[in-house]
């Protein structure tokens, strides 16, 4: 494993091939290198500097991590136990970020995700379309029916993910209330000139 402090002294190349590694190793022949994959991409893609840097490596982890746990397509359950851990984990930092905006300070690093047009938006759910969500969802649930030790990650994991869900809602929400009150005001400062 690398250090997350070690992260950013490593240059830009090393970075991607490191990560291309992890990703090409989801799909090694041999299970030991997959599970191996699994638990490196858990662990470096909750890295602030390659969740800003490289979201498109995100993307691709976060849907092949969830390919292993749909229909038990991996047949091997240590891969699958490794890959539920490392969704659970992508997720916390996430999570983190929610319980910090619910108790008022949304001012983070993570706010770089956000794209003028989609400022309601979690960043998470700005980094994966909303049917990825939905697909990692059914993914977890699944895992959840799985095995014993798959149990608690998955259930981790959806309650990070229902947090968040909640949390974009009531955003939007939020967004579409004050996109209301400025209408009227509006409206009201045009009928008294």
């Amino acid at each position: 494993q690398i250090p997350s402090k070690a992260w950013p002294h490593l240059s830009r190349p090393k970075q991607q091939r490191f990560l291309d590694m992890g990703v090409v190793g989801l799909s090694s022949l041999l299970p030991p290198v997959r599970a191996a994959a699994c638990r490196f991409l858990g662990v470096v893609l909750t890295y602030q500097q390659v969740i800003h840097s490289y979201p498109d490596v995100f993307k691709t982890a976060t849907q092949l991590l969830t390919n292993k746990l749909r229909n038990k397509t991996e047949s091997i359950l240590s891969v699958r136990i490794r890959a539920c851990w490392a969704l659970a984990n992508i997720s916390d930092p996430y999570l983190s970020l929610t319980k910090s905006k619910e108790q008022g300070g949304g001012n983070t690093q993570h706010s770089r995700h956000r794209h003028s047009r989609h400022r309601h938006l979690h960043p998470l759910m700005g980094l994966l379309p909303f049917s990825s969500i939905i697909q990692l969802s059914k993914a977890l649930l699944q895992a959840s029916d799985d095995n014993a030790k798959l149990h608690p990650n998955s259930i981790r994991a959806l309650g990070n993910l229902a947090r968040i869900i909640i949390h974009t809602k009531q955003q939007k929400s939020n967004t579409k209330h004050q996109r209301d009150e400025q209408r009227q005001t509006d409206v009201k400062k045009s009928n008294t000139k």
